[in-house]
This record gives C-alpha cells, structure tokens and sequence, in this order.
C-alpha cells in the first residue's frame, strides 16, 4: 500500500507543472453569490447567486458541489457543476448553523461544524451522507467550533474552537475528541485544509493574522504567511501535487496562491472577489481521473484497516 501511496504522489508530482486544477470556487457572501474563476487569473464569474452562500465542498466523481446558505433559515444544497437544478438536502434550526464542510469520498459522507447562530453554544460536529440522510451528532458540548478536515488516511477530524483558540481533533467516528493544537486566546482559525501527501495540516487565522500549518500529530507548527488582521471567515484550500496553497482575504477582497512553505505569496483574483470565506478546487477531467485513483486507494487502505480491527474484536 505505501509503495501505492509513492507511486501515486509521483505521478501527481511529475502532473505538478500543469494545470491540476482550472477553476477555483468560493462563496461570496458580501456578493450573496457562489463565484469561480480560472487559476490563472481573470475575473470571478456567479455560478448561483441571491443568498447569503457560506461553505462549499466538491465531489469529484460526480461533479457535485455541495453548499450551505446561512439565512434567514440555515441549509445544506448541492448542484451538478455542470448545471441543472440545486437539490435541499437538509434545513437545520438557528441553533445549528453550519460552521465549516467538508466531504469524504470513501465513504460518501458530509461532515461539518456547528454552532448556535452567530453568538456561539452548542458547538458540534456532524455528519450525514450525500444524499442529506442519516444525519448524526458526532461530537456534542463544544462552544463555537468552526471550519473542518478530514485525515481518511489517519482515520481523523480536525476542527477549530474559536472559544478556547484550539485546534481539536476526533476519530472521524467523533470519539477521542480532544483538544490538539493551541494556538492561544487571540486565534480565530475559520478553515482548515489537509495535504495527506505529505502530512500537513494547514489552517487561516486572521486573530493573529497569519497562514498556520503542523505536521498531522500536531508537531511543528509553524506560521508561514501573512493574513490580513480580522480577515473574518478566510477560506483556504490546497493543490498538494501542484505544491500550491490559496487563501481568501476578506478585508483586502482578494484571492491569494503562494508555495505550500508560504513562499513566493501572490494575487491571483482580486476582480470578482470580495468575501471568499470558503474555497474548493474544480480540477480538470485528466486530475479526476487521478482523484478517483487517490480515492481508491484510500478505501481499499480504510476498508483493510476497518476489516482487521473487525477481526481483531471478541
């Protein structure tokens, strides 16, 4: 299996200098739109438009994009890239507002974070799959958990708690949920992003205005990039064998790329932008093509390890 893993991470490796990914997505919500763009640069063009969009998180197999609106009454969506009509998977009470999304391609399964309106309590983290059925409470008494990602190789969640200004962690089952990384009382880290090629955990916070990362046991935190001071509901997401990461900064309304060290920073949309608090890559048929690859092996490598702890039971 890691001589699958390496194979895999050279293949991606040597696609690096091109375009893994043509579009990036982002919720807009001073815009009160869903925008793309090219990586290259040009101007942000609506893909929905008229609420108030908040998190996003794409399914590259079937070309989904799934999406949360915030009010006047919380929900989750989804929609075809391709067009047609959105879809309401589910509609939750102002006391569980979506804080973050994200979505696991192994299991077909949508987890995000969860707060009481916009004045914190009953934090949680939840679960449902794709289709918005099956809905659970996996991790229940947080205050203001926001912005989430998933370890399928490790078998983990992380999320923020910007109460106590910790990065938290749980199996993705919700259980041995402890608090992982602090980052002291001034952080506010709205997203996280995982490189799983090479065990990096990266996150936006805007209270002590940098880009962070750590390695996956939550060693060597580093601050590696500036970030606009109360840059509020920064998104952030990564291209891990293009090398490249890309942030949102809500205060100078643009779009940002730079190394995965937080070198070489740059503008690459500021047109079209103003509020791009979550981003997803939209890659190019040839890099779903290496996606769905990358998810195979992840589910045969999960589903092995889920078998022998099976067997391994009384």
């Amino acid at each position: 299996m890691k001589r699958l893993l390496l194979l895999l991470s050279v293949v991606l490796g040597l696609m690096g200098t091109t375009a893994l990914a043509q579009q990036i997505y982002w919720a807009d919500g001073n815009l009160t739109s869903i925008r793309y763009a090219p990586l290259n640069g040009g101007t942000g063009q609506t893909f929905l438009d008229g609420a108030d969009y908040s998190y996003l998180a794409f399914d590259a197999d079937a070309q989904m994009l799934y999406y949360t609106v915030g009010s006047p009454t919380p929900q989750l969506f989804r929609r075809s890239i391709n067009g047609g009509a959105s879809q309401l998977l589910l509609t939750f009470d102002t006391h569980n507002y979506p804080r973050g999304l994200t979505l696991d391609p192994v299991n077909d399964k949508l987890y995000w974070s969860s707060s009481d309106g916009y004045t914190a309590g009953n934090g949680k983290i939840r679960s449902a799959n794709l289709d918005g059925s099956g809905l659970q409470d996996l991790v229940t008494g947080g205050v203001y958990p926001y912005g989430i990602a998933l370890d399928l190789n490790g078998g983990k969640m992380f999320w923020h708690e910007n109460i106590t200004g910790n990065i938290w962690r749980a199996n993705l089952d919700g259980s041995q949920a402890q608090s992982f990384i602090p980052l002291g009382g001034n952080a506010f880290a709205f997203s996280l992003a995982i490189d799983f090629l090479h065990s990096k955990l990266y996150w936006t916070d805007p209270g002590n205005g940098m880009i962070g990362r750590a390695n996956l046991d939550g060693s060597n935190v580093q601050n590696i990039a500036a970030l606009s001071p109360w840059s509020l509901d920064a998104g952030l997401t990564l291209d891990a064998a293009a090398g490249t990461l890309y942030w949102g900064d809500t205060i100078n309304h643009r779009i940002y790329a730079s190394d995965l060290d937080g070198n070489n920073p740059h503008v690459i949309l500021s047109a079209g932008v103003n509020y791009p608090t979550s981003l997803v890559l939209v890659p190019e048929p040839t890099a779903w093509t290496l996606g769905l690859l990358a998810t195979a092996i992840l589910g045969l490598r999960c589903r092995r390890q889920n078998n022998a702890l099976t067997a391994r039971r009384p």
